[in-house]
């Protein structure tokens, strides 16, 4: 049996070591068990934003068939009198038919899922908030605290109140109980912080439901908030960006061939040009009838590599967060992502599609060329 190269046998290894590929294996009960969960769960998400991609405007739009009666002139007979010509002329009625698109319709089951990720994203990250470092600590929570005073929480009219009541009433809930955490009981395990949220949460979220005065309370909340998890997305994106060119330098690095360098360079090469070609279509420079590369395809790709890719980085940022508690902000920051962008796609709003498009392209073209620089 042929045997195959030191390089070629070490690479293979690498890649079948549990404790690289599957490595939440060697992590303890509690942890291991809740990660695998937050993976089902963007596995889940993952699903339900290629659908939203897929279908598109269709889910918000229905083309319709419209009929209409139009008068066509005809001449029945012509002749010639004298100098002069005559036409015998009638009409002749034929129905026409277009299609024409119906008015835009928000599926409210679509709503209810894009919340329920986004709390449970949000869940995710604000118990893990209470591990970091104070300084770290106090950034994240300032940024949670503007997210629920862009939700303009004052028009859902929470008992009646047209003020900031509720508003105030979420923050004296959740940040206090938060700090408390944080500051005094260090040793919570990880579940009870998040049982402990969840409760809160689900608070909340039952007094806006059945004491709010404003008819669609989840429609406006949505509405309004969509700026931090906008922000935070568009973040994600630039940090995974360089997952797809790191997976093909450590696959061609690893190959033990002679000529990896000349085949790193080709691939670049190759995905430099498609994503050039992909930009130079969007902004409509080029309309050639070729297949071009999908943009959220790119993206779909990058996150998940960027579940090994993001723990091989742990070293750039482990003085702020370490496994297990890197890899579960890294799956609720991609649940966040997939979930605004899939939103976006469902509810056909063609502009936030375009800028997180902008996004993807820019970030994945500039580390490309950073990549192929050095």
């Amino acid at each position: 049996m042929r045997q195959l190269p030191h390089r070629q046998a070490n690479f293979l290894n690498k890649i079948s070591n549990p404790d690289s590929f599957l490595f939440w294996q060697n992590w303890r009960s509690p942890y291991r068990p809740l990660y695998l969960s937050s993976l089902v769960l963007l596995l889940i998400c993952l699903a339900l934003f290629a659908t939203a991609a897929v279908q598109g405007t269709d889910a918000v739009l229905e083309w319709q068939t419209q009929n209409e009666l139009q008068a066509v002139p005809l001449t029945l007979d012509s002749f010639t009198k004298g100098l002069f010509n005559f036409s015998v002329d009638a009409s002749s009625y034929s129905i026409m038919q277009r299609f024409a698109p119906s008015d835009m319709q928000v599926n409210r089951v679509v709503t209810y899922l894009y919340a329920a990720l986004l709390a449970l994203s949000t869940l995710l990250l604000l118990s893990v908030v209470t591990v970091l470092p104070r300084l770290w600590y106090v950034g994240s929570m300032a940024v949670f605290i503007l997210w629920l005073a862009s939700c303009k929480l004052d028009l859902l009219q929470v008992f009646g109140d047209t003020g900031n009541l509720f508003f105030i009433s979420s923050v004296v809930l959740l940040v206090p109980v938060s700090y408390y955490i944080h500051a005094f009981r260090p040793d919570f395990p990880f579940v009870l912080r998040l049982g402990i949220f969840a409760l809160l949460f689900a608070l909340l979220i039952g007094v806006a439901a059945f004491f709010s005065r404003n008819s669609h309370p989840l429609f406006t909340t949505l509405s309004y908030g969509t700026i931090v998890p906008l922000v935070l997305s568009a973040l994600f994106i630039l940090m995974v960006s360089p997952e797809i060119m790191r997976s093909c330098m450590f696959l061609v690095s690893h190959s033990g061939s002679a000529s990896s360098l000349l085949h790193f360079t080709l691939l670049t090469i190759i995905y430099l040009v498609n994503l050039v070609l992909r930009y130079l279509y969007n902004t409509q420079k080029i309309d050639w009838d070729i297949l071009y590369l999908n943009s959220f395809f790119i993206l779909t790709i990058s996150i998940i590599l960027g579940i090994w890719g993001f723990r091989k980085r742990g070293t750039l940022f482990s003085h702020i967060v370490t496994d297990p508690y890197a890899s579960l902000v890294y799956t609720g920051l991609a649940v966040l992502t997939l979930a605004t962008i899939g939103y976006a796609f469902a509810t056909g709003n063609d502009p936030m599609i375009e800028m997180f498009e902008d996004i993807i392209l820019y970030s994945h073209i500039a580390m490309a060329i950073a990549f192929s620089s050095t």
